[in-house]
């Protein structure tokens, strides 16, 4: 799976011109400020490109079409036409890498990846180090203007051209970053998939079952999240009757947002 080259050049052009701000203020000024927010940003430089890294080579679940993987008379599963082999519920059957993904999310395009299985936690937490990243970038910079505390916020921006670059840039990626987190917390929190999210009753265990057929709770789910990406085998799932058996959930706005193709990556 080839690595997408855009959020690459993005952390690294940032990271570049923060270095350069930081070095310039010390050879201005002669000492080291903020030593230890800078010492944190640069352990956040560590992690969000090692979490990107492993995104984008780790596999997502990928499921063997060579044999049958599920006990059809135990537990329900899932046919796919392409692979001619019957999968684990909540598995989907990706076209573009003509392979099942264990337990699909959905589709990062930005990372050109499949988020599954066996690497939806760590996205997760890629998030939380990205979300630090773009803000740490932001705020670094501004603060090693070297004029800043003695011109007006125009002045400022004209008197450095990498500031009025990196700033805006940095915090236009927290925003959207921090939707995608807040949403991918929410799916995971009430025990479905964005995939399963976005398709609703289309999928046919929904229908049957209800949307909260794999809810626990709050930190049950969550756990399960954690366990099934390091259990050697895959995760076998049976739904459940709900609550909210053949009935659709209430969606909120922000969720009904994601329901449109054109918005969602799944």
């Amino acid at each position: 799976m080839n690595a997408s080259l855009f959020p690459w050049s993005v952390n690294l052009l940032q990271f570049v011109i923060v270095v350069y701000n930081y070095v310039a203020f010390v050879f201005k000024y002669h000492y080291y400020p903020f030593k230890p927010l800078f010492a944190f940003y640069m352990l956040v430089v560590y992690k969000s490109l090692s979490k990107m890294s492993y995104l984008n080579r780790a596999d997502p679940g990928f499921l063997s079409p060579l044999s049958d993987t599920v006990d059809t008379q135990q537990h329900p599963t899932r046919f796919c036409p392409y692979c001619n082999c019957n999968f684990p519920l909540r598995s989907k059957h990706v076209r573009s890498l003509n392979k099942c993904v264990a337990t699909f999310d959905h589709q990062c395009n930005l990372l050109n990846t499949c988020i599954g299985e066996k690497n939806r936690f760590t996205f997760i937490v890629f998030l939380v180090w990205e979300l630090f990243y773009h803000f740490l970038s932001g705020l670094i910079v501004i603060f090693c203007n070297p004029n800043f505390e003695h011109l007006k916020v125009t002045d400022f921006w004209a008197d450095k051209i990498n500031s009025f670059m990196t700033v805006p840039i940095s915090f236009f990626f927290f925003i959207i970053l921090f939707v995608l987190f807040v949403f991918s917390l929410s799916t995971a929190f009430n025990g479905e998939t964005q995939y399963e999210n976005s398709k609703g009753q289309l999928l046919f265990y929904i229908k049957d079952f209800g949307d909260d057929c794999f809810d626990d709770g709050f930190y049950v789910n969550m756990a399960n999240i954690i366990r099934v990406q390091k259990q050697e085998k895959f995760e076998i799932w049976n739904p459940r009757k709900g609550e909210h058996q053949g009935i659709k959930k209430k969606r909120s706005a922000f969720e009904r947002i994601c329901d449109n193709e054109y918005y969602s990556c799944c």
